[in-house]
């Protein structure tokens, strides 16, 4: 009997039925328990559960990464009148080095002995042995912000940089991983970090208009773009590594950026001079965000795909009271669908729009000593993802309501 023949007796799939063009997942999402699988299995053939589901340390696949990163900043703040307006200039220039060091341990690649049919002669291969990487480089971000009072309560603020992102510690790993068995475009597939991909660099501009309308009151309106030079991402390319040809998966810093545009608008109001007290505490927050975003690549332009991780419309809407040392604030935070892989399996991977409702409370017992309750995702809404279409649903995480209660103090 096979270890894994019964598996359908613990999970089962569920029919989710389309209504008005959107997915009705099931709810609760169907699951099992961990323990009581292993049991069952462990029943049948002990052995083969402790060999085959029980998690087992893996030296070939640790790693360990560290980035040392020294910096220099250069500021120069200029303060004086354009057309009797006073206005402020700042310039300043980052030096930024790089350092990255990543170890760990690995198969010998250079001992793989392939034959005709792109599998190894011997096993020699897959005695681990550690690997090392160590490199360095170094940025210049240069940045501008100025800022004109054209009235007293109205501000005019533009600012320019150039930034960075840094790859994360997992694309910076040494290990690699081979497969002679599910081969690729004729190849062995070997997928693998690289200590060595440069970080995402980009060019980015801001205009705003700020109105102080009030005591606690403003309006204000933001243009903003992001010219993304290269991005990192997982590429497969053919290519000989320690004398044999494979197809490698790893982190690149692509040929081609994406261009991110839009706007925001921000109302806060306070209702200090509208309304009596107790009542005068309250007020609220508004703002929204429009994002347009293309890849630079053709192919991906061709599709029509927004730049991964931008929602074209969020918003964030706050209701608060905050008076005699009371604080309460009532939260809904909302962003449309984004793209998470352009090119996944099935067609482009997404993220559905999603909502939540937070909340928070906190009193000031003294000048130094604070109660205080918190509570997110008060609604206990849902995170799902689809391939293509909505009703091809491929990921579905609940993060429940969370509660928090406690002290704060300060001495």
């Amino acid at each position: 009997m096979s270890l894994f023949t019964s598996l359908n007796d613990f999970t089962r799939l569920a029919w989710c039925p389309k209504l008005s063009g959107r997915i009705i997942s099931p709810d609760p999402w169907p699951s099992f328990d961990y323990d009581k699988l292993l049991e069952y299995y462990r029943s049948i053939n002990s052995d083969a559960a402790n060999e085959a589901i029980v998690a087992s340390a893996n030296q070939a696949g640790t790693y360990e990464v560290s980035e040392a990163v020294t910096s220099a900043y250069v500021q120069i703040t200029i303060e004086e009148l354009l057309f009797d307006l006073p206005y402020m200039l700042n310039l300043g220039v980052r030096a930024s080095r790089t350092q990255v060091d990543s170890e760990g341990f690995g198969y010998d690649l250079s001992k793989v002995v392939l034959d005709d049919a792109g599998q190894p002669l011997n096993d020699d291969w897959r005695t681990v042995s550690p690997v090392n990487y160590s490199d360095s480089y170094t940025n210049i971000l240069p940045s501008l912000n100025f800022k004109l009072n054209l009235q007293d309560d109205l501000l005019l603020r533009i600012s320019a940089a150039e930034v960075l992102s840094r790859p994360s510690l997992y694309s910076l790993r040494v290990w690699a991983a081979p497969n002679f068995t599910s081969q690729e475009q004729g190849l062995p597939t070997l997928v693998r970090g690289n200590p060595g991909v440069e970080p995402e660099q980009a060019k980015q501009a801001d205009l705003a208009l700020e109105w102080y309308y009030g005591d606690s009151s403003s309006l204000s309106g933001a243009l903003f773009i992001k010219d993304i030079d290269s991005f990192i991402s997982d590429e497969k390319t053919p290519m000989e590594v320690n004398g044999n040809r494979y197809l490698v998966s790893q982190p690149v810093s692509g040929q081609y950026g994406a261009k991110v545009q839009g706007f925001e608008i921000a109302w806060q109001q306070s209702l200090e001079q509208w309304l009596p007290e107790p009542f005068n505490g309250f007020g609220w927050q508004l703002n929204y965000t429009y994002v347009d975003s293309s890849y630079d690549d053709p192919k991906l332009k061709a599709k029509d795909l927004p730049f991964q991780g931008m929602s074209e419309n969020s918003y964030n809407a706050v209701l608060y009271y905050e008076q005699y040392g009371l604080q309460a604030r009532l939260a809904y935070n909302w962003r449309s669908k984004f793209l998470v892989d352009p090119d996944a399996w099935g067609g482009p991977a997404w993220i559905d729009d999603y909502g939540q409702l937070d909340a928070s409370i906190s009193y000031d017992i003294t000048d130094n000593l604070t109660v205080f309750s918190e509570a997110s995702n008060l609604t206990n809404n849902r995170y799902s993802g689809y391939i293509k279409r909505e009703d091809q649903v491929n990921y579905l995480e609940r993060f429940g309501t969370q509660i928090a209660v406690g002290i704060r103090g300060r001495f």
